[in-house]
């Protein structure tokens, strides 16, 4: 029987840190951050057991996503609109940031706007900001017919 990867970014330090939506969630309310021994641990564990799960475990290192999202935004020829302020924030090349995630309060599951705060907002209305920036940025006519949704 053939085993399955499991893909594993190693990028919990890049999620955690200060700059992110959980970062500041985790300062703003005066939790501490395991240290480097204790995440380097459970990332053992966890490693073992996905490798029980699925066979084999390809571990992806923070560094080389990082790389690889700088190299496709300084490449990319339509503007960037970002999903994920973690890994390209602060980039030049970033056009937007479409601030949305998934939210789960209580049983019902929907889209909304990533909010440290608990206030949440429709993601239409995000959507809406951030081509109307584009617009005002690259002219009315945008996205144009070639821009791929």
């Amino acid at each position: 029987m053939k085993s399955k990867t499991f893909y594993m970014s190693e990028d919990i330090n890049l999620i955690l840190n200060g700059n992110s939506l959980f970062g500041n969630y985790y300062t703003k309310n005066g939790l501490v951050l395991p240290d480097k021994t204790r995440i380097s641990s459970l990332r053992s564990r966890m490693r073992e057991n996905l490798k029980n799960t699925y066979g084999n475990v390809e571990v992806i290192p923070e560094q080389d996503i990082l790389n690889a999202m700088q190299s496709l935004a300084q490449t990319c020829s339509l503007p960037l609109i970002s999903l994920d302020e973690i890994y390209l924030k602060d980039n030049p090349y970033v056009n937007e940031l479409l601030n949305i995630s998934r939210i789960k309060i209580g049983d019902k599951t929907f889209m909304s706007t990533r909010s440290s705060e608990g206030i949440y907002l429709p993601f239409e209305k995000e959507i809406s900001r951030v081509c109307t920036n584009l617009q005002n940025r690259y002219g009315r006519d945008y996205p144009h017919r070639s821009f791929a949704y």
